[in-house]
């Protein structure tokens, strides 16, 4: 009978963020015209100020390439250097292939696992956390993490409950094994708050 070896990994740490932005700014003054509110009545109930529109050449998969080179370039990594790819994405417009697979095929390494997860907006949540059980457990060391959406494709324009919400835009962080414990979520939600500001 076949077995699987089992392996013993570390913990984790966020090496490095990167993100991408559209150079799009929405105002709410402009999403508040269609939805007969204002921008006071957005900030109020939700701090949001502006949002980012992708325009019409700017894919889901070219916002999660750019956001991974980011991260990759900070980390002084090169693609070849991660074992696994997640990407977490509800706007991805292919089932199969992956997203996850044509980005590593679109940064030259197709040996690397590579899937998405559909998980709205706590996929990224779930990619970390994946990232962190996969480097635990040995079956990876460095995980390349990415969140990409290009909601304004779907967004109904004229819905007053969800019109100022959703916007564009993409982040990743590279994971890798770390032998002190306890510095997985601390580190990595101080970078994510230092570098991608929500406004």
């Amino acid at each position: 009978m076949a077995t699987i070896a089992s392996k013993t990994g570390s913990e984790s740490q966020i090496l490095s963020v990167g993100s991408y932005r559209p150079k799009r700014i929405v105002t709410n003054d402009e999403v508040a015209v269609r939805i007969d509110s204002s921008d006071e009545w957005i900030q109020q109930r939700t701090g949001i100020e502006t949002r980012r529109f992708a325009d019409e050449t700017e894919t889901v998969l070219d916002m999660a390439t750019w956001a991974a080179q980011d991260a990759l370039k900070k980390a002084t990594l090169s693609i070849t250097d991660i074992d696994t790819i997640i990407v977490a994405t509800i706007t991805f417009p292919f089932q199969a292939p992956s997203a996850a697979t044509a980005i590593l095929q679109r940064l030259g390494h197709p040996k690397a696992a590579a899937f998405d997860i559909n998980a709205a907006c706590a996929g990224f949540s779930y990619g970390v956390a994946m990232a962190h059980d996969f480097i635990k457990s040995g079956t990876s060391k460095t995980v390349l993490v990415i969140g990409a959406e290009k909601i304004s494709d779907f967004t109904d324009p004229d819905d007053r409950a969800t019109a100022f919400i959703f916007a564009d835009g993409a982040g990743a962080v590279v994971s890798v094994h770390h032998k002190k414990l306890g510095s997985v979520l601390l580190s990595g939600a101080q970078m994510l708050m230092n570098v991608m500001p929500f406004r």
